[in-house]
């Protein structure tokens, strides 16, 4: 939360998502939604001594009390709170996953190279 509070806030996150097979495929995709918190100075003060903005990226959370800084938002409010929705949603219902619960694993797989790359 900056002290000139009029100047808008970037928000930018990316996803790739990669679908491994004989038809593999890689959907990478990003989303930038602009902040613009009000130049209030008695309502930072506020925000500031609540202790609220502590452990947020960015020192705010727009889905607690920060909200009531916020100005304007254009773009994914989703995008702000966490996980862009509307961006993860399209690509996903394409490969048939259509619940907004998230899969459950009992494996975590971390790759570090592509998998949709030609193997030599």
């Amino acid at each position: 939360v900056s002290p000139g509070g009029a100047s808008p806030a970037d928000v930018t996150t990316g996803i790739c998502l990669v679908r491994c097979g004989e038809n593999c495929r890689r959907e990478l995709r990003s989303a930038l939604t602009r902040v613009r918190l009000r130049d209030d100075h008695a309502e930072r003060e506020a925000y500031l001594a609540s202790g609220d903005w502590a452990d947020k990226a960015g020192a705010y959370g727009i889905q607690n009390l920060a909200d009531e800084l916020v100005d304007h938002v254009d773009g994914s409010l989703s995008n702000v709170i966490g996980l862009p929705l509307d961006l993860l949603s399209p690509p996903l219902s394409d490969v048939g996953v259509t619940s907004r619960a998230a899969p459950q694993s009992t494996t975590a797989r971390q790759d570090h190279h592509d998998p949709c790359a030609a193997t030599p």
